[in-house]
């Protein structure tokens, strides 16, 4: 137990920083080329609803408990660990593209958070491998959605 909360933190730390990293890069990136990406459509959602109001509350009940829950189960343990045994590589790839592409199902725009999204997914890949706790993997995702929902209202443009 002692051991997979630690694994935990480090790929929480991990997450975010990467990610953080990423997002600011592609977002100088499309400023030198002359193009900007927007934010993710839940970062919008997020600004819109800001507030303590029921709307916002199942949001970040849905971002912190549900999402987690339910894309661990099928981008990690279905696609990933299920499905990837002959080529775990392969699998985590496949289920982090699938992942990364899953966000967009609804919102048909780039923004800059594909790629980051992308490597959250790698990332929860291996920590459910160093692990092999599906639980992990939650309790890593939900604590990067509300670090990231933190951070959207500490550094809101």
């Amino acid at each position: 137990m002692k051991d997979a909360v630690k694994q935990i933190l480090k790929w929480l730390v991990v997450s975010v920083a990467v990610c953080a990293a990423v997002c600011w890069a592609t977002e100088q990136a499309g400023n030198l080329l002359g193009f900007e990406l927007r934010d993710q459509t839940s970062v919008d959602l997020v600004r819109k609803m800001a507030g303590w109001n029921m709307r916002f509350v199942y949001f970040v009940s849905y971002v912190a408990v549900a999402a987690p829950i339910w894309e661990e189960a099928l981008f990690r343990w279905f696609f990933w660990k299920r499905a990837g045994a002959a080529s775990p590589r392969a699998a985590a790839v496949a289920s982090s593209l699938a992942f990364a592409g899953a966000h967009y199902l609804f919102a048909a725009r780039p923004d800059n958070a594909f790629i980051a999204l992308f490597i959250f997914g790698l990332i929860q890949c291996r920590l459910y491998f160093n692990t092999d706790r599906l639980w992990c993997a939650v309790v890593n995702h939900s604590l990067f959605n509300i670090a990231n929902m933190a951070i959207l209202f500490v550094f809101d443009k």
